[in-house]
């Protein structure tokens, strides 16, 4: 175990799996699928870790889908992120951390990434 004093993104005092929530459902498509297609994509930068990307696609292995995470930490690229899919449309936005998570030390990996 690394002691705190020598992480550089010490945790912060929540646990991220006690702030989890995910919720996601699907409804299959049983038909075959064309391949996925980017329609339009928007992304930028928030500050030097967090981004933020819009984006429209089709997709067509579900009929539907919906996806809200909410998820600040805890995992790579952790942040909040809703995805709905219609009939193969699919709308993402969602905000998200560059960097890695460390699950051995809680915390934010070591490795200095930016935006």
């Amino acid at each position: 175990m690394v002691p705190l004093s020598s992480v550089a993104y010490p945790p912060t005092v929540f646990d991220p799996k006690v702030l989890m929530i995910n919720f996601w459902v699907a409804l299959r498509n049983p038909l075959p699928c064309r391949p996925f297609r980017m329609l339009w994509k928007r992304s930028g930068t928030i500050t030097t870790h967090k981004g933020w990307e819009l984006q429209l696609s089709y997709y067509a292995y579900n009929w539907f889908e919906a996806k809200l995470d909410l998820n600040w930490q805890g995992d790579s690229h952790a942040g909040p992120w809703l995805m709905i899919n219609i009939l193969g449309l699919q709308f993402d936005a969602r905000i998200f951390d560059c960097r890695h998570w460390d699950h051995e030390n809680n915390c934010w990996a070591l490795e200095k990434w930016t935006l």
